[in-house]
């Protein structure tokens, strides 16, 4: 019998303040893709957001800490 492995994936998205430029986006991206259980990471100045893509439930007050 074959059993299939189904990853599940939990998206988030964040408001960033102080995000003013491209520099600013890459600086963020670079933080938390270091970050072992992050699988995507994307940074949008236009809308000063940023998304997260992970297979666990996360804190954000402990992201904040772990990339501050």
């Amino acid at each position: 019998m074959n059993k299939k492995m189904v990853k599940t994936v939990i998206k988030y998205e964040y408001h960033v303040s102080g995000m003013h430029c491209p520099a600013c986006e890459l600086v963020i991206e670079k933080k938390i893709e270091k970050l072992e259980y992050i699988s995507s990471v994307n940074a949008d100045l236009s809308k000063k957001k940023v998304y997260l893509e992970t297979g666990n439930e996360i804190n954000k007050d402990d992201l904040l800490s772990e990339v501050n």
